[in-house]
């Protein structure tokens, strides 16, 4: 648990490091806090998850499980990319850090699938 932590804690601190404007900084910072934090990101999803191991799961707690945790974090990924290059020359138009999203989201999904096939 403690690695965990000190992961998390060090990915913040290369975060703020970053060498790009500091308002597209602090966008991407907030960008991957609310993916892994605890209202539908991945450490919420965990919660959700050691609970589900007590029970057997429903496909809409599976579903929340996967979009909270493995969607959450590829999503924090690309839009994350997506944001750090649009501020690099040339410039990455806006409207890709909306397909980022969307594909991350089915991306996700596809966890999901595989898990309910598996049920």
């Amino acid at each position: 648990i403690l690695a965990g932590d000190a992961l998390q804690t060090r990915a913040y601190e290369v975060l703020a490091g970053m060498q790009c404007p500091p308002e597209a900084r602090v966008r991407i910072i907030a960008e991957v806090a609310k993916h892994t934090g605890t209202v539908d990101g991945m450490i919420g999803g965990q919660v959700v998850d050691l609970q589900a191991e007590r029970i057997k799961p429903d496909a809409e707690t599976l579903e929340y499980i996967h979009r909270s945790k493995t969607a959450a974090l590829i999503t924090a990924s690309l839009v994350s990319g997506g944001k750090w290059a649009i501020t690099r020359p040339p410039d990455c138009p806006t409207y890709v850090i909306t397909a980022l999203a969307a594909a991350s989201a089915n991306i996700g999904s596809f966890s999901i699938l595989v898990i309910l096939a598996g049920l």
